[in-house]
């Protein structure tokens, strides 16, 4: 067995035990002639005899995807088998939606695309690599923000036959666990788990688990040798790609819930249950992908990217009614007479019937948008679309109208099925200005890859703005390319790029390049002097970023300044530019009332989060917080009501358990502070009540929580004193 701080093949120093996984045991090494760390697996014992070891090398070495670590080296040390790889900098997807509590829908989204692109790369390898084991501890995501699948089972395909080494409850699919010893399989995984739990909660039948315990469940299994990973046969114990595609469905699950999907064999709970805005194209992707019938399924990871790159024209489908009903009342309009669009106010739009008319409409969208003011902007629209339907201008003006007003997810999707495809019959100069839009549309949804692509195409049709070179410059910073980044910058400057600009794409490529104090100075020296509200708001997030990247425990003073800058940001923005400043803001007073052990910070974290509901920016974590550092700064009677109003929220049905054991716990900690004749615990046995009725549910699959064993603790004792009858 290998031991921290041997030195394998006079190479590698092992340095520490990052886990086990389906198919061996990871290590965090030294590569002490290259001077960087790797990571070394040891393939287990009991698959050894399955590995051909020259063909895994050559598998292993010819591995090149951006989603999936470098393969360095492949170790024969006596009976040991070893595979190095890249070491992943950076945190697990699972670390993220316990730190979050769930993914926004477009992070998700992005995540979803790489996680499927990753699959469909090893599917496709010949011979074809089966992952079996996709879970959010098998994600890891980059400092970058980027997807990286690890963990992947590369011992596939010997002699023509498939086989898989784990399956992880809630991720996997029902044939993992249903497979049959009588299908001639290879080899059996006895049944382990690692049993132990932070907190873990069952809320029915068939609810899913809170996903913030550590646990990994490999469940026994057989699988089916003898069949390729392309044979779609009927035979639901088959293992194939479309195993990989349940699992990819159910971590994308877990993103956009907070939540672990329960056991396969079970009715997975509808995501609508957890969140009714979810888009439904979305829903039908993560439903499809986790059918129970293997044939429902997508039919590999490739298809199923496919959907997610075109679902805002799936999730038009589920629009279909509404989108009828609007074009149902345009030729309604168009068959109206000539004096009802003339009794438009402040636009006469029948001055002439001949082919200006078209002029007329278009010099009327501009003075809309010169003035910003579109009150009237449907109606005319109407009138125009009815007329001329197939304009590709009249389309661009409804975009940008909608762009304007920040409904950034309907003028994306209305770019994509009403501009994309006949832009070309546009001004360049227009061309650059839908391509602009549509970048910054991805801009805000992060996913700066194809922010990047856009905003080049935008400089192709108008060589002369420097604010297009400047955005395109930020958006190559993020995704790390400095290098193009500098020199786009540089074509800006030449452009005529202002100094705010520059002093913006300067913080940028800094902070990429881990020079986080020189980026805090070039950012804040840009905001200074910028009038650009979403420049200033972008820098001053990038700013914060860069402040906790400096944080440490023997230097309060950071983290005060990243304070002061917060603060001023929001009196520097308009208020519905504000909302994530205010998340991050949040946070910072934490972090200081941590390090400094100051309960007035913790009340300034309080005192935000609570300002942040009524304006729509809350939920179950978000009051949880609350909840908690209310209790932390002894103000149990605010902790009591936050949590009183959470277990009336159906939305939090999932979390009972916890609510209901803090509510018992805050009751108790209420009731200790009473002189001994006013003590009342009917209360805190109420509360106790409720969580052990939860807690039933939660233990029907055998789960358990000490919690629950402390709270009953603490309840017989209240009784044995007399207090509770």
């Amino acid at each position: 067995m290998i031991e921290i701080n041997q030195i394998l093949n006079n190479t590698y120093r092992i340095e520490e035990q990052l886990g086990s996984g389906g198919g061996g045991i990871v290590f965090k090494a030294y590569h002490m002639r290259l001077e960087k760390y790797v990571a070394v697996k040891l393939i287990k014992e009991e698959i050894l005899g399955a590995v051909n070891e020259r063909a895994e090398a050559d598998i292993l070495k010819r591995l090149k995807h951006e989603g999936l670590p470098q393969v360095y080296d492949f170790i024969i040390d006596g009976s040991d088998v070893y595979t190095v790889m890249e070491f992943i900098d950076g945190c697990s997807l699972f670390d993220e939606i316990v730190k979050r509590g769930k993914i926004s829908y477009k992070q998700s989204l992005e995540w979803s695309k790489q996680i499927c692109a990753a699959a469909a790369y090893l599917h496709t390898r010949k011979p074809p690599i089966i992952h079996s084991d996709i879970k959010p501890q098998n994600i890891m995501i980059t400092s970058e923000g980027k997807v990286c699948l690890i963990d992947f089972n590369i011992s596939s395909v010997f002699g023509g036959g498939i086989y898989t080494v784990g399956s992880s409850d809630g991720y996997s699919p029902p044939e993992q666990y249903i497979a049959r010893a009588d299908k001639a399989a290879k080899f059996k995984l006895n049944k382990s788990s690692n049993s132990h739990r932070e907190t873990q909660l069952l809320i029915d039948d068939d609810a899913t688990e809170i996903i913030d315990d550590k646990t990994e469940i490999i469940s026994e299994m057989q699988v089916d040798n003898n069949k390729t990973e392309d044979s779609h046969t009927t035979d639901n114990t088959i293992i194939d790609v479309r195993s990989d595609v349940y699992s990819i469905g159910a971590v994308m699950y877990s993103m956009v819930t907070g939540m672990k999907p329960c056991n396969s064999r079970k009715n997975v709970t509808p995501l609508k249950k957890f969140d009714a805005n979810i888009p439904e194209a979305f829903v039908y992707i993560i439903e499809k992908a986790m059918s129970k019938e293997k044939e429902k399924r997508f039919s590999s990871a490739e298809e199923m990217l496919k959907a997610l790159n075109n679902i805002n024209k799936l999730d038009k489908r589920y629009k279909r009614m509404a989108l009828r009903q609007e074009i149902a009342f345009i030729f309604c309009v168009a068959l109206l007479v000539g004096s009802i669009i003339s009794a438009i106010s402040g636009y006469r739009l029948m001055q002439t019937e001949n082919a200006n008319k078209l002029n007329e409409y278009i010099s009327v969208f501009n003075e809309m948008n010169i003035s910003e003011d579109y009150s009237e902007f449907d109606n005319v629209f109407s009138s125009a679309a009815s007329e001329y339907p197939n304009n590709a201008e009249l389309h661009y003006y409804k975009a940008l109208m909608l762009y304007k007003n920040q409904n950034y997810d309907e003028a994306q999707l209305y770019i994509n099925e009403n501009l994309l495809n006949n832009i070309s019959e546009l001004s360049n100069e227009t061309q650059s200005d839908i391509y602009f839009i549509y970048a910054d549309i991805l801009f805000r949804q992060e996913n700066y890859s194809e922010a990047a692509e856009y905003y080049k195409n935008a400089v192709e049709f108008n060589t002369e703005s420097a604010d297009i070179y400047r955005d395109y410059a930020i958006s190559l910073a993020r995704i790390g390319d400095t290098s193009n980044a500098e020199n786009i910058m540089q074509t800006a400057v030449n452009k005529g790029l202002t100094k705010d600009g520059i002093f913006m794409v300067t913080g940028e490529i800094q902070f990429m390049n881990g020079e986080f104090s020189e980026a805090v100075d070039s950012l804040k020296s840009g905001i200074a002097i910028s009038d650009n509200d979403t420049l200033k708001r972008n820098a001053y997030l990038l700013c914060s970023r860069a402040y906790k990247e400096q944080y440490s425990a023997d230097n309060e003073n950071i983290m005060l300044e990243n304070i002061s800058l917060l603060e001023g940001a929001l009196l520097a923005l308009p208020q519905e530019m504000t909302m994530q400043i205010r998340e991050y803001l949040a946070q910072a007073y934490i972090d200081y009332g941590e390090i400094s052990g100051r309960d007035d910070y913790f009340a300034k974290a309080v005192t935000l989060l609570e300002e942040m509901k009524p304006l729509g920016w809350s939920n179950y974590q978000t009051e949880m917080n609350i909840a908690v550092l209310c209790d932390r700064i002894g103000r149990t009677d605010n902790c009591k009501r936050v949590l009183l109003e959470m277990a009336e929220e159906p939305d939090y049905e999932p979390y009972y358990f916890t609510i209901y054991t803090r509510l018992a716990y805050c009751e108790a900690d209420i009731q200790g502070k009473l002189e001994a004749e006013q003590r009342d615990y009917t209360e805190f046995n109420e509360f106790y009540n409720s969580a052990e009725n939860a807690y039933k549910i939660y233990t029907e699959n055998g789960n358990s929580d000490p919690e629950m064993d402390k709270l009953t603790q603490l309840r017989d004792e209240l009784a044995s004193l007399g207090w509770i009858n």
